[in-house]
């Protein structure tokens, strides 16, 4: 970055807290959070797609945690060299339970948490990418969960997954998983202003003093090409960056942001996204062919989606673009 006169890598893969951005989403996620802690017994549930921050909002809250003298059991899923999640739950409090079997370990684990709640500390489980944990995890994860001394929970825990956890959490299986989380809440993507913001305060964090130049029409096609993603605003960024770098240039322009679209690797363009819940509505656009509808049944849903494509942007789009004079 040397080029730019930067002091550093503004938009580097790894997550960092001390480039955490506070948008809306990201501000709306540390309330409930708060507030969660500030109950010292609810469960809190942070979800997000893939490049949302949420590792980011993790490594924040827990320096912040840290800092007020909490007592934290942050693990990452899966707990690395370790057979449970029990286990990887007792090592940050240092418990010993790798070497107990899991009828021993729950108990020697809610044994130490009760000895912290009376000398007065409050211990809390962090648990990033809980989609990852197995069947056998998650009911580890109800069972530490389900600790408690009279009324109060032993082990509060703030989770944070990718948004297809939540219908994890939907499943007959989960429901005691489910009503054990009190406060939810899923980070959704920038808009373009906080896109905006959020490049800046990445580029100040670094050193930035209007070297590159990000002109308007770049910030246009970055909002588009990311969808307000944060991964993907670093990616862009860095590849664009790279890009000018070697061009010379102290601009970075729509086209350079196109252009670092194309360079990435296909896995990393990232140009499609999927909505859940339209399974049905998928299966009878792949059932439609040049010679018709292959299948048993209407497409009635297809039908419903050309339908409210030509009202609400095919018809609309013919009349703007069609000359007319107005009297004045």
């Amino acid at each position: 970055m040397d080029f730019f006169g930067l002091a550093r890598e503004p938009f580097a893969a790894d997550p960092d807290s001390t480039f955490f951005f506070d948008g809306h989403a990201h501000k709306r996620a540390l309330a409930y959070l708060r507030f969660g802690l500030s109950q010292d017994h609810d469960n809190v549930l942070i979800t997000g797609g893939r490049g949302m921050g949420k590792t980011t909002l993790v490594r924040r809250l827990a320096r912040s945690l840290r800092a007020r003298g909490l007592v934290l059991a942050q693990v990452q899923v899966p707990p690395r060299g370790l057979a449970s999640l029990v286990a990887g739950v007792g090592e940050p409090l240092g418990v010993p339970l790798a070497e107990l079997s899991g009828d021993r370990a729950l108990p020697a684990l809610k044994s130490h948490l009760t000895t912290l709640r009376q000398g007065g500390k409050r211990p809390y489980l962090v648990l990033d990418d809980v989609q990852h944990l197995s069947g056998v995890g998650l009911s580890e994860l109800e069972a530490l969960l389900g600790l408690r001394t009279g009324s109060r929970r032993l082990l509060p825990a703030l989770l944070f997954a990718d948004v297809d956890f939540r219908e994890v959490l939907r499943t007959a299986e989960r429901a005691a998983l489910r009503h054990s989380i009190t406060v939810a809440y899923q980070v959704n993507p920038f808009n373009l202003e906080e896109t905006i913001a959020y490049v800046e305060h990445r580029l100040r964090v670094a050193g930035w003093q209007g070297d590159p130049a990000f002109l308007p029409l770049a910030y246009m096609e970055l909002y588009f090409l990311s969808m307000g993603v944060p991964g993907r605003i670093n990616r862009l960024c860095a590849e664009a960056l790279s890009q000018a770098a070697g061009q010379l240039s102290h601009e970075v322009k729509a086209e350079t942001f196109g252009t670092a679209a194309a360079s990435l690797p296909p896995d990393e363009q990232e140009r499609v996204a999927h909505v859940r819940g339209l399974t049905r509505l998928e299966d009878e656009m792949c059932r439609m062919t040049v010679r018709g509808y292959v299948g048993s049944g209407s497409p009635d849903r297809l039908d419903a989606l050309v339908w409210a494509l030509t009202e609400l942007m095919v018809e609309p789009a013919r009349v703007w673009r069609r000359p007319q004079v107005r009297t004045l």
